[in-house]
């Protein structure tokens, strides 16, 4: 019987001692993923600010290539700050002023609609009020490039949705489309 209890007992340790060593191998696992997830989020707090200095630091070098009338080259920074900072409102609508002084209306089109579907597509009333001007112009100024690439159901619909977040844009377009009509 003494054989059997020692048998049993010998069980009872090497479970405890798979448990505990189970215990432990999970807690360092966590630990290890806790720390790799502290150390991308560091890294991730750092390159943001880095791209923020750095967005900054090519939008003013776009705004002095702008002023020097360097379009092209004013283009490259401004799609830049862009790639880097996406929230970075007025470099869509320079950069679309830009593309319509250049008359490449199909590509002002183009950087207006991105800065307009930016947060989510989901629709004019779900814009900060702090991106609501932006995107108003970005709707005007789509609308003007839609009647200039000759695609006037465009420009009204544009018009539509400006009547419900801006009448004296939508007004602005609307002379503007009677003025194609005539």
């Amino acid at each position: 019987m003494a054989l059997i209890g020692l048998i049993v007992l010998g069980f009872a340790v090497y479970a405890i001692f798979s448990m505990v060593s189970s215990y432990i191998e999970s807690k360092r696992n966590f630990e290890n993923k806790f720390e790799h997830q502290q150390k991308t989020l560091r890294e991730y707090i750092k390159r943001s600010a880095e791209n923020e200095e750095r967005s900054e630091d090519i939008f003013n070098t776009g705004e002095d290539l702008l002023r020097q009338s360097k379009l092209k080259e004013a283009i490259e920074c401004f799609k830049k700050v862009i790639e880097l900072k996406s929230d970075v409102f007025q470099a869509y609508l320079i950069l679309g002023n830009i593309y319509e002084r250049l008359s490449q209306y199909k590509e002002a089109i183009e950087i207006y609609s991105k800065l307009i579907n930016r947060p989510s597509g989901a629709g004019v009333k779900f814009y900060s009020q702090e991106s609501l001007p932006s995107v108003k112009k970005a709707f005007f100024q789509l609308g003007v490039n839609y009647l200039l690439t000759g695609k006037r159901d465009l420009a009204i619909q544009q018009c539509e949705i400006l009547k419900e977040i801006d009448s004296v844009l939508a007004d602005k377009l609307n002379d503007r489309i009677i003025e194609i009509d005539y």
